[in-house]
């Protein structure tokens, strides 16, 4: 397939993400649009169990978002099998596949109680069928095309809660902690193993994120999910979840720290030893924190929120999209980053979104505190 960006342009988008990572002067923010293409109809199900069906759409939709999007987008492939539950399922986890052909399959949970946790395997997660399966599968991307790689990764901390029953999850955090810290621990183990056996069959230099599908400064591949931090306090994000996230961005580099929301613990987002440069949230869930959010990470990191949800990213009116963009921005100049990021359907005209967002983006620019 020939897409119709030269290396010079692409380098050039590259370097505006570098800059901004590192608060140094631009004349617009980045604006990311990703413009779905799926002119077979593949039900998500489908391109989960096929690497021809998943590569076939990841292609259409990086052409059409070329040829729509006139700036700042850098194309990625993400292949996956299991849509963030692989490491769950190489702890011994079952996939439950749903009869909605377009919903993800959800992990089964394993633990109910204490003694269940000291069931779970100790080594040999990057063996299991699916993790074999899924470096076979990322191979085939490698071969059919040059787009640099993410993976589809959760953090540890998610992968914990996937597995495990609600109920004893949340109450172990009160009665036994170190319970869960233990089962945090294996979580982290299994995701750098199987981390370990995805870069050394494909190299580093292929592999620019963990889990985002953004493109990522080398060196800063590192990548965390953790939506269980929506609902501990603060005491034990501190206390838990930092320390464990924080094992992964030293080991693969300071990068993406995503939560949905909303953010009771923002403060401590950047509190780690390798505290991430960019933090990617839900504008549905975030909305009421985006002043904390402003404050914690001034100076520091840049949030990248997704404009976009469930009832939106097929209008062809994206007006009110236009609008969050415009009320987020007013919140976080002059001292902090935001970049906004749409996920769009078919009908929606990119071209048009980009220019829109464009004037926001030059007067974000304008206003900004930069460090140089």
């Amino acid at each position: 397939m020939t897409i119709n960006i030269s290396s010079g342009e692409l380098e050039c988008r590259k370097q505006r993400i570098r800059d901004l990572w590192n608060y140094r002067k631009l004349d617009h923010i980045p604006i990311i649009i990703i413009s779905a293409n799926n002119p077979w109809r593949y039900s998500f199900q489908d391109q989960l169990r096929s690497s021809e069906k998943q590569l076939a759409v990841q292609l259409k939709t990086i052409e059409k978002t070329l040829a729509s999007v006139p700036d700042d987008f850098i194309p990625v492939l993400q292949p996956n099998m299991a849509d963030a539950s692989e490491v769950a399922v190489s702890l011994g986890a079952d996939l439950f596949w749903g009869t909605n052909l377009d919903q993800s399959p959800v992990a089964t949970h394993m633990i109910h109680c204490d003694e269940d946790v000291y069931k779970l395997p100790t080594s040999g997660w990057e063996d299991q069928p699916i993790v074999q399966s899924w470096v076979e599968r990322i191979k085939f991307f490698v071969q059919e095309s040059d787009w640099p790689l993410t993976l589809n990764l959760r953090g540890p901390t998610d992968t914990s809660w996937s597995i495990s029953d609600g109920v004893w999850f949340f109450s172990s955090m009160k009665t036994s902690p170190q319970i869960i810290e233990h089962v945090y621990d294996l979580a982290t183990k299994a995701t750098c193993a199987i981390v370990d056996r995805i870069i050394g069959a494909v190299g580093r230099k292929r592999v620019v994120d963990l889990g985002a599908r953004h493109w990522c400064p080398e060196g800063h591949e590192g990548y965390v999910s953790d939506d269980v931090a929506t609902s501990v306090s603060p005491d034990f994000f501190d206390r838990m979840n930092l320390h464990t996230n924080d094992k992964i961005f030293g080991r693969y580099g300071q990068g993406i720290f995503h939560i949905c929301g909303p953010h009771p613990s923002a403060n401590l987002y950047l509190g780690g030893q390798f505290p991430p440069h960019v933090i990617t949230a839900s504008w549905r869930y975030t909305l009421k924190y985006l002043q904390r959010l402003s404050q914690a990470l001034a100076g520091k990191a840049v949030l990248y929120l997704e404009l976009t949800d469930y009832e939106t990213w097929q209008e062809a009116d994206f007006s009110p999209l236009i609008a969050r963009y415009q009320q987020a921005v007013d919140i976080f100049i002059p001292t902090t980053l935001l970049v906004p990021v749409f996920t769009i359907g078919e009908q929606v005209d990119g071209a048009a979104l980009y220019a829109a967002a464009r004037k926001i983006s030059e007067f974000q620019a304008r206003q900004m505190q930069w460090v140089d």
